[in-house]
């Protein structure tokens, strides 16, 4: 039989709380965000800007980076200005590296983000990022701060006895 399905305990979850600040930096040389698809339309329809912003534990320039917000923003409004948002948050260090956070969102203005999942040691991660105020430091860029909350399902991957793969869900 290619699966099967197996009656189980209750799933242990586990909560994340995170307070960061990520980098913007839009300026030449040192931008960490590019246009990839330039728009003519009202409002910049269509455009596409492709992201690499780090997230500090601190907005003080000799911060620590942890992450990592990688990818893709799309002005989606013909009427009204909108954007959506499609990222990865990529943990950098600890016993978090690798790790990862996905999210889509309206804007990074909007204030609220919904985490939509996770791998590493934030398998199945639901919850939601909330943006606070923006610091601008001069000569350093614009420091935006971050707020995770969600609740995930540690996932243990081991073999079987006949090759294949088995998982264990909130170990």
């Amino acid at each position: 039989m290619p699966f099967q399905i197996t009656p189980r305990r209750t799933i242990v979850q586990k909560e994340l709380y995170f307070h960061l600040y990520l980098k913007r930096v839009s300026a030449k040389p040192n931008t960490n965000q590019k246009t990839v698809l330039e728009s003519k339309e009202p409002l910049n329809f269509g455009m596409l800007i492709d992201t690499d912003w780090p997230i500090y534990d601190g907005r003080d320039p000799k911060s620590n980076l942890v992450a990592r917000l990688q990818g893709l923003h799309a002005a989606t409004g013909k009427v009204k200005a909108g954007w959506h948002a499609s990222v990865t948050v990529v943990l950098e260090g600890g016993s978090f590296k690798g790790s990862t956070l996905h999210l889509m969102g309206t804007s990074i203005g909007s204030k609220e983000w919904a985490i939509v999942g996770g791998t590493g040691e934030f398998t199945l991660a639901q919850g939601v990022m909330y943006t606070g105020k923006t610091h601008t430091i001069p000569d350093v860029g614009h420091f935006l701060e971050l707020e995770f909350r969600a609740l995930y399902t540690p996932m243990k991957k081991g073999p079987t006895a006949n090759g294949g793969n088995s998982w264990t869900l909130g170990v």
